[in-house]
Order: structure tokens, then sequence, then C-alpha cells
């Protein structure tokens, strides 16, 4: 659905720096040497593909052109024997079954759904959730029609892009900061609802160099 979650999970932001502080704390107690790599690859399905996406309100027509293209990006951390997989997309969201095919694909090198975790961008003007989801056989053009072909060309860039930044692992060091910036973020619901007003950099340098990579 084309909707927003009101659940109480914590924001993408904290949720990613609590997952690598707790990986980077259990790599200091064992003074082990952390390893990363990232990749990133290209969502944007060619318009032959007649790929649907957008709001209900454009009953499921195919995109028109390409104004920016969309991509998914990963970045892969490794303690020699542990590895933890963030995964970002320019999508509006991901389907139940959208995950388990992923780790089905890449459970032959030791990835399982514990250690890869995906966030989308809630971006509209993407990839429609339900036109890569196979359970979605309702035929209801304002939430989206099951496109085989183009979960499968989604699902295949997923996995390559895991792969290809597991394949650049190299030394890392690795910090996380935070800071309250109160009247940055608002509650579109209206005055008075939840907002979060902590701002989570985590930073990955490569070691013994000036390049480095923000989360």
């Amino acid at each position: 659905m084309k909707t927003r979650a009101r659940g109480t999970a914590l924001p993408p932001r904290r949720t990613i720096a609590i997952v690598i502080m707790l990986a980077i704390v259990c790599c200091r107690a064992t003074a082990v040497e952390l390893r990363a790599g990232v990749a990133r690859v290209d969502l944007t399905p060619p318009l032959s593909m007649h790929a649907p996406g957008g709001y209900g309100a454009r009953m499921n027509r195919p995109a028109t052109g390409v104004h920016d293209r969309i991509f998914a990006k990963a970045v892969v951390i490794s303690d020699g024997s542990r590895k933890l997989a963030l995964v970002t997309a320019d999508l509006l969201g991901f389907a139940p079954p959208f995950k388990p095919a992923i780790i089905e694909r890449v459970a032959a090198r030791g990835w399982s759904a514990e250690r890869v975790m995906l966030l989308p961008s809630h971006s509209h003007t993407s990839i429609d959730m339900n036109a890569i989801n196979p359970r979605n056989v309702l035929k209801i053009p304002q939430i989206g029609i099951h496109d085989p072909a183009l979960y499968e060309f989604t699902l295949r860039k997923f996995v390559d892009v895991i792969q290809r930044a597991e394949q650049q692992l190299q030394p890392v060091v690795v910090g996380t900061i935070s800071r309250q910036i109160p009247g940055w973020n608002r509650n579109r619901r209206g005055p008075g609802g939840l907002t979060d007003d902590e701002l989570t950099v985590t930073r990955i340098d490569i070691a013994g160099a000036s390049r480095w990579w923000c989360l």
C-alpha cells in the first residue's frame, strides 16, 4: 500500500547507527580488524519494460521517461567471521517476500536474514512496491500490479550490489556521532505529533587513507 506505517519502530538512521555500533563493540572486544566495502547499482528499469510506479491515481501506468536514475547502494562490514550488509534504495518500500528471495540467492555465501538490512527511501517516483511483490495477485491498478519480469530484474540488482560490496572489503575505521537538532524535523500529520530531533551520522574511513563514506 502507498501509505506510511504508523508503528513505533526506530527511525532508519538511528537503527543503522545502533546496528553498526553493536558490530563495532563486538569487534573491539576481540581486538579484530574491521573491513568494509561499498557498491552501487543502477535500478532504473529500461523503458521497454514498461515499469509502473507513482501514486495510485496513476492507475499503474508505466513510466514515460527518466528524469533521474534510481540506485541501490550497499555497504558490507566484516570482522573476519561475521558480516553485515546495509542496502539503501530509491524505492517506496519492500513487500514481505522480497528480502527472503534475496537471502535465498546469497545464502551460499554465508548470508542470513539477520545480517542484511534493506532501507527504502519511500520514493513514489520509482519502481512500484507491489509490482515487485509476487504475492500480489489482486490485479488492482490503484495499488499496483505484480510484474514478474520487473521483480526478477530488481531482485538480481540487489543480489549484485551485495556481492559487489563484499568483494571490495578493505581495512576501515568506523565512528558514529549524534546531535539534537530541534526544529529541523516535523510531523506531517499535524502539530502535537511525535518528531525525532536526533541526527545520527556514521562515518567509515578507509584505514590509512583520506577516503571515507557516510551513512
